[in-house]
């Protein structure tokens, strides 16, 4: 069986001040196990992208957890200190963020950027730091890396961009890495070869990865096993070929319906009716039921747990109550 890296359990967000508190992600709950690679998935507003900074410490105020438990390695994740967890940060956990073009500094060079990095985790050293990203920016496939560390991120191109955040994310050899959208704001060839550059590098680097994302392709091409998140909650968790092939949960279907195949020309491509719930909305049952071909009475007027569906796959519908997957 696979050691565990990362354990989440229960784990809830909100934002907003006293009183006035709205939960965007409630009761979350999956695992992740060392060399694994995962996707995380669903509609922009699902709350991925939240799960993926509490993981990172990265939820500021307004925002708090207001419970659960995050243990990476034995450790408490949420009652660590901030000096504690800055430490971790890179050395052990490291993410890539959705738009390189915000998360690098628009007026220091690369190598300024890569530097500082490196200097503060493993206390290289200016003209040792500078001799480690020229190593580091050839790993991620960057030609006339001692050309690139000395420009400015405007300087280099989308694609570029992206695997110098691959590579300062990389540069501690973190046993963790969350990619939150690595590829959306790229083209398609470069997204096919960020995808393989990230993919050989976990491998090699036996890396433990969760790619945060609401591409369904992102998900066939890197992961091994799936959490299908709406609107704050997981709904579905199961591997991937199993889900691809029988998708259970109604969300994940419809998820999987709205993708466009080659060969077919319907007149309009699938939708799912409706739009997600907005954060604070409420409602007593399910919270897909407003959108739910398969719903029943019972789904508006509770929300189901997750139940074990065929081993390893687990669902939030009432129609799996009792371990069948009737959905």
């Amino acid at each position: 069986m696979t050691k565990q890296i990362l354990q989440i359990d229960g784990l809830s967000v909100s934002f907003g001040q006293m009183g006035e508190r709205t939960t965007v992600v409630k009761d979350v709950s999956f695992s992740v196990g060392e060399g694994e690679i995962i996707g995380l998935v669903g509609e922009s507003g699902s709350g991925k992208s939240v799960t993926a900074k509490a993981v990172m410490g990265m939820i500021k105020k307004p925002g708090a957890i207001d419970s659960g438990s995050i243990l990476f390695r034995d450790r408490e994740l949420t009652k660590l200190p901030p000096g504690e967890y800055r430490k971790l940060r890179c050395r052990e956990i490291s993410m890539i963020f959705q738009e390189p073009m915000t998360a690098l500094n628009p007026v220091y060079t690369i190598g300024e950027q890569f530097a500082e990095t490196v200097h503060t985790h493993l206390g290289y050293q200016k003209k040792q730091a500078l001799e480690y990203g020229v190593q580091m920016l050839a790993k991620v496939g960057i030609s006339m890396p001692e050309t690139r560390l000395r420009q400015y991120p405007h300087e280099l191109s989308g694609g570029m961009r992206q695997r110098m955040m691959i590579a300062i994310a990389l540069s501690c050899s973190p046993s963790l890495l969350i990619a939150d959208e690595p590829t959306t704001a790229l083209d398609v060839t470069i997204q096919a070869q960020i995808l393989e550059l990230m993919k050989d590098l976990c491998h090699q680097n036996d890396m433990s990865t969760i790619v945060v994302t609401h591409d369904m392709g992102v998900v066939a091409e890197m992961c091994t096993r799936v959490m299908v998140m709406y609107a704050g909650r997981i709904v579905e968790i199961s591997p991937v070929e199993e889900l691809f092939a029988d998708p259970i949960h109604p969300y994940t279907g419809a998820l999987l319906r709205s993708i466009p195949r080659i060969g077919e020309h319907p007149e309009l491509l699938y939708t799912i009716p409706g739009s997600i719930m907005t954060p604070g909305q409420r409602h007593a049952g399910c919270r897909f039921s407003p959108r739910c071909d398969w719903r029943l009475p019972r789904c508006d007027e509770a929300e189901p747990p997750i139940f074990a569906v065929n081993g390893e796959r687990q669902v939030r519908c009432w129609r799996c109550e009792g371990g069948a997957a009737h959905a």
